[in-house]
């Protein structure tokens, strides 16, 4: 095991024991950013993804039966069930970003960061479609997201917030 690989994993046990102690402390994310992570509340998280609505169940009508019934394989019902779980997953992660990472030293120049995202967007990879460049809130939401913290860090901002491991993997079975 790397000597990085083995500092993020004390990192993320030492959030375990101590989630609380930890709340609104500067640490050095695994990238190197130095930030703070607070809790974030499930009510903030849950409003942020209330809005998002499962598509409706389509119907079929069945040979030699009366009525139509719900069809729940149908694949463009499913895709459109696994857009809207995918969309969820990202309003929470989005919400987190907000309300519960914070840089110390605010967000560095974006010439040393923002080309790469440029450059992954016009391959494809990303998209900054909707994000407003000139923008400090949106350039900072985007250094958040991107660069400042890795699935680490991530994973520790989750404990923090009382969302554990278990609860993941719960709500990725939900599809």
């Amino acid at each position: 095991m790397s000597d990085n690989n083995t500092h993020q994993n004390q990192a993320l046990a030492t959030a375990k024991k101590n989630r609380w102690d930890m709340a609104g402390k500067e640490i050095t994310f695994s990238t190197g950013v130095k930030g703070r992570l607070t809790p974030v509340s499930s009510s903030a998280i849950i409003e942020a993804q209330s809005g998002l609505v499962d598509p409706q169940v389509p119907m079929v009508k069945i040979d030699g039966k009366d009525g139509e019934f719900e069809n729940p394989n149908d694949p463009t019902y499913l895709a459109a069930k696994n857009a809207v779980f995918q969309q969820r997953l990202q309003a929470g992660i989005d919400t987190m970003i907000i309300l519960g990472v914070e840089l110390v030293d605010g967000v560095p120049a974006e010439e040393t960061w923002l080309p790469k995202l440029k450059f992954l967007e016009k391959r494809g990879r990303i998209s900054l479609a909707g994000y407003d460049l000139e923008d400090a809130m949106d350039k900072e939401f985007l250094y958040k997201k991107f660069i400042a913290m890795s699935s680490d860090d991530w994973l520790l901002l989750n404990e923090i917030s009382g969302i554990t491991p278990a609860d993941l993997e719960t709500a990725q079975k939900l599809f």
